[in-house]
């Protein structure tokens, strides 16, 4: 039981990290700060940027990122104290999010970053929330923690039983 607990584990992880991320289908990458004009589809999308030399991502707040088109598009950052670390790759380098964007309407919207932050690369791209694929992941820590107890107290029991089995035989 202890055994299959851990293969139930690895498969939910396996699972988890194979579907993990948004398709970079439709990404575009442009400087920070700077604008570029994006052809969007209704859902959601969000700004991606890559890791610094020092380890950190280039960010914006909302007051920096303004999105024009034919939609009133709903900006949030995910910077807080629960951060999404959702990450995209788009050629061959890595970018995580720092703003989520909710498209109303599929059109061409021009996003503008300004401000005196530290320039970079940012990537506008969708962002799947796929609730789905963490769930199987949570499922199968539900599932393998309890059958990761009930082998090793089947084992206990089993070893405390043949000790007290091979002490009677032995009288």
């Amino acid at each position: 039981m202890a055994a299959t607990a851990v293969v139930v584990l690895v498969v939910g992880v396996v699972v988890y990290k194979a579907f993990e991320g948004p398709p970079s289908d439709g990404a575009v990458v442009f400087e920070m700060p700077g604008s570029t004009d994006a052809d969007l589809t209704a859902g959601d999308w969000a700004l991606y940027s890559p890791q610094n030399d020092d380890n950190t991502y280039f960010v914006a707040s909302e007051d920096e990122v303004s999105v024009d088109g034919p939609g009133v598009v709903a900006e949030r950052s995910t910077v807080s104290f629960f951060s999404d670390t959702t990450k995209v790759e788009i050629d061959g380098v890595e970018y995580e999010i720092f703003m989520y964007l909710d498209v109303p309407t599929t059109g061409r919207y021009t996003i503008d970053i300004v401000g005196d932050g530290e320039p970079g690369p940012v990537a506008v791209a969708r962002y799947d929330d796929d609730e789905l694929v963490g769930w199987v992941l949570v499922i199968s820590v539900v599932v393998a923690v309890p059958l990761f107890l009930a082998g090793i107290v089947t084992l206990v029991v089993g070893l405390v039983l043949r000790g007290v089995g091979r002490r009677r035989a032995a009288a």
